[in-house]
Formats: C-alpha cells, structure tokens, sequence
C-alpha cells in the first residue's frame, strides 16, 4: 500500500525558488497547485484565505519573494 500523494500549493511557483521547487516535484510525480499572478493575488488577503480554503492544501509552500532591493529599503 503506498502512501496517499499530498495536496501541495507553492506559492510563487513562477520565482527562481518556487519554479525549482514545482520542478522537482514534478519530477517526483507530486501534483502541485501553483497560481499564477494573474491567478492569484497573494497580497489579496481575502482572495489568498478564499483559494487556500477552497483548495484545502496538506502543504504550502510560500516562496514569495520581493527582489528590488534598492526599492525595498526606500519603501
């Protein structure tokens, strides 16, 4: 008997950390879930509670990063 395959969501699946991790699973043959920006706003808060309620994931990824350093520190 094999174990059951987890329901998985990575969020920023599109980034240089989220598109490896959603590689490597898909090569394990683990089924993720990984919205697209236009998909999914994550800064939304209620559109991210309702995907998230809705998907009912085992694991979250959250691999959501801000890049622009120089306008993260004047922000």
């Amino acid at each position: 008997m094999s174990a059951p395959t987890p329901n998985v969501l990575v969020l920023g699946g599109s980034g240089l950390l989220g598109s490896a991790l959603v590689s490597h699973l898909s090569r394990i043959s683990v089924p993720v879930h990984s919205p697209s920006r236009d998909e999914l706003d994550v800064l939304d808060f209620k559109a991210l509670d309702h995907y998230v309620s809705g998907l009912e994931p085992d694991i979250v990824f959250n691999c959501v990063g801000y890049t622009q350093v120089d306008r993260a520190e004047s922000e």
